[in-house]
């Protein structure tokens, strides 16, 4: 199998991050329309660097004031607020926000997957002639509707699998002799 390697943070165990992350959608369940869990966490890895949470916003200024008094304030743009040592503890947070003209899929592939996959994910839709921007997808100037994502799966053309598997899914393109997917891991192997 081929050997993937990744830039890590500190790891910490994903049942405190968990706990964490519980904190956070109790905090701003209200300002919300949907809340998922992304990155390590939610591919449910044993242990995880920080909390990404990808969210549906129904009150930017509400989830902004109150994520302003849990931790160490970074940044708060309208697609993606930060905030280091939440709740004192060692995580720092990642809240990406899905509003128009992101789709819910595009967000929850690209923020979900491990970083080799979404590459390989946007140098596919690249090729085939997609235009990616502001968490949207296009093609011919035509918006393309990914409300799920299992539909970027399907554009992308590769099999979805659960969250837990997507490490497995991607020595699986790379050892079946992807030069797209052998490009990006190299790469990633020397930073």
């Amino acid at each position: 199998m081929t050997d993937i390697t990744r830039i890590m943070k500190e790891r910490h165990p994903a049942k405190e991050a968990n706990q964490i992350a519980f904190k956070v959608f109790t905090l701003i369940s209200d300002d919300v329309s949907k809340f998922l869990l992304v990155g390590s966490l939610g591919r449910k890895e044993e242990t995880v660097g920080d909390i990404d949470i990808l969210v549906i916003p129904k009150s930017i200024t509400a989830i902004r004031n109150k994520l302003r008094r849990i931790g160490r304030w970074k940044k708060g743009g309208e697609r993606q607020m930060s905030v280091e040592g939440i709740f004192n503890s060692p995580f720092d947070l990642d809240l990406f926000l899905c509003h128009p003209p992101a789709q819910w899929g595009v967000l929850q592939a690209v923020r979900l997957n491990p970083i080799p996959l979404v590459l390989y994910g946007k140098q596919i839709l690249d090729e085939a002639g997609y235009t990616r921007g502001g968490g949207a997808l296009s093609l011919d100037d035509m918006p393309i509707q990914v409300p799920t994502e299992e539909d970027w799966f399907k554009l992308v053309g590769i099999p979805y699998v659960p969250p837990k598997e997507r490490w497995d899914l991607v020595a699986e393109i790379a050892d079946n002799g992807s030069k797209i997917m052998a490009d990006i891991l190299a790469k990633r192997a020397s930073l």
